[in-house]
């Protein structure tokens, strides 16, 4: 469900007039006054002064039962309290706005047109599409509204249950990457034999990373002029980040100029991988910087004294809001590639990435006591890695089932579902054993150490998993 259509659902006046002042007063800043709706308003539910223009706010509590009658009664009985206002001279009226959650009927629209005009106003109407395109425009106001700031996340999800069936036909898939990411090998290259640079990465990738592996992976990059070896460096780079070592802007940087080699290589389904990875970092740097500015905000609150100016926490407040945005057309963007391509395998992939920072921001959203958006990005996290094992198993491919199954335990061991996570990595683990994937069978015994102890290295302070052979 997208923003616009979880408008129109509300059905609690106090919130819609809440959702609509603040709309309002970002709009017109210190030109919109806002009206006390506790005491009695004389119809004037918010009036923006340059405009000379009264709101009649309006949010039936069933408007399933609401007729067109109603309606007119509203608008005729609102009107006639703006005119009252108006000859009276306590407010200067030009313009008469009925705001509303759901759109009206045209015959209602134009007795409201008629009846304004009768009394000397210009008479118009806004509803969802307007309050939502002014959200999206403002959409960091958002979080005063935990409610409503999902659905931009969630419209993915509800983009993927539109096309699903589509998808999970059984049938060939047009790639060459497996479900693990780790080499990319183009079909007709055009020659009969690797280039030596690509044979070097091969040998890289194949083997235990080292010390050394990051930096002789990005040697042979700069040098290179092939672009099938630079893209097996970039997603050998990926699969080999560490959150210590690796700047979360450097990996966005990887991930674009992957994307741009996948547009050269005419490889749109690569894009794809590529943007769905790019989502994940800036969905990490968000979380950081959200959290970062939370902290300096408290402290300042704690010792009363603000550490950041009004203008710097506006800016700071911008720049999530921005962060926010790019995150999510990334892997809308990978979406609609896979969804275009009719390719299972490649959305799936996205939606494991999807779902992993999803789970994420889940752990920054519940440390900081967001608990009903921590709660949101916990479903959504669930419901879309539970849409990656569907996918694969739709098309045959069990070794891809393995590795969403052991995403979703990873997830659900975070989320302090312990016994759940248990069941689901004895299943990934099998399934490992069957393919002989060692690196499924690694992070599955990972994490089934982790299981039976209760314990997670402390990655942020250097501890570090020892790799078994």
């Amino acid at each position: 469900m997208n923003l616009e259509e979880e408008i129109r659902k509300i059905s609690n006046p106090q919130e819609f007039v809440e959702i609509c002042n603040t709309i309002f007063t970002e709009k017109y800043k210190e030109n919109f006054q806002v009206i006390d709706g506790s005491r009695s308003d004389q119809g004037n539910d918010g009036y923006i002064i340059s405009e000379k223009c009264i709101l009649a706010i309006y949010c039936p509590v069933k408007p399933e039962n609401k007729t067109d009658q109603d309606y007119r009664e509203k608008i005729a009985s609102d009107l006639k309290k703006a005119k009252e206002l108006h000859d009276s001279g306590k407010l200067k009226i030009g313009r008469w706005t009925f705001v509303t959650p759901s759109k009206i009927s045209s015959e209602i629209f134009v007795y409201l047109q008629n009846k304004a005009k009768e009394l000397g106003f210009e008479g118009n109407h806004l509803e969802a599409t307007f309050l939502s395109g002014e959200l999206y425009k403002n959409d960091y106001i958002l979080k005063k509204f935990p409610r409503l700031h999902i659905p931009k996340v969630e419209s993915l999800l509800e983009t993927i249950n539109n096309n699903i069936k589509d998808l999970t036909k059984p049938h060939k898939e047009d790639t060459s990457l497996s479900v693990n990411n780790k080499v990319y090998e183009k079909r007709d290259r055009g020659d009969s034999k690797e280039s030596e640079d690509l044979k070097k990465v091969f040998a890289i990738l194949q083997k235990e990373q080292t010390a050394t592996s990051k930096k002789e992976l990005k040697s042979i990059y700069y040098v290179t002029v092939d672009k099938v070896a630079q893209v097996n460096i970039i997603l050998g780079l990926i699969n080999w980040n560490d959150p210590l070592e690796d700047k979360d802007e450097d990996m966005v940087e990887w991930c674009e100029q992957g994307a741009r080699i996948a547009d050269i290589l005419k490889e749109k389904w690569l894009r794809a991988i590529f943007l769905s990875y790019k989502g994940i970092f800036l969905s990490l740097i968000w979380s950081r910087e959200d959290m970062q500015t939370a902290f300096t905000i408290k402290a300042g609150n704690t010792i009363g004294i603000q550490m950041i100016s009004e203008e710097q926490q506006q800016a700071k407040i911008n720049e999530l809001h921005s962060l926010e945005s790019n995150f999510i057309n990334a892997f809308k963007e990978a979406i609609d590639i896979a969804l275009e391509l009719k390719n299972a395998s490649i959305l799936a992939q996205v939606c494991m990435n999807i779902g992993n920072a999803s789970g994420a921001r889940y752990i920054h959203l519940n440390a900081l006591g967001v608990r009903e958006r921590a709660a949101q990005e916990k479903a959504l996290s669930k419901r879309i890695l539970l849409h990656a094992k569907e996918l694969y198993s739709a098309i045959g491919y069990e070794l891809g089932v393995g590795y969403a199954i052991h995403n979703l335990s990873n997830q659900l061991n975070i989320f302090g579902e312990a016994e759940e996570a248990k069941e689901l990595n004895k299943k990934a683990t099998e399934i490992a054993k069957k393919y002989n994937d060692s690196s499924l069978l690694q992070t599955a015994k990972w994490l089934e150490e982790s299981l039976a102890t209760g314990k997670t290295p402390d990655y942020v302070h250097g501890e570090r998993r020892e790799r078994k052979k």
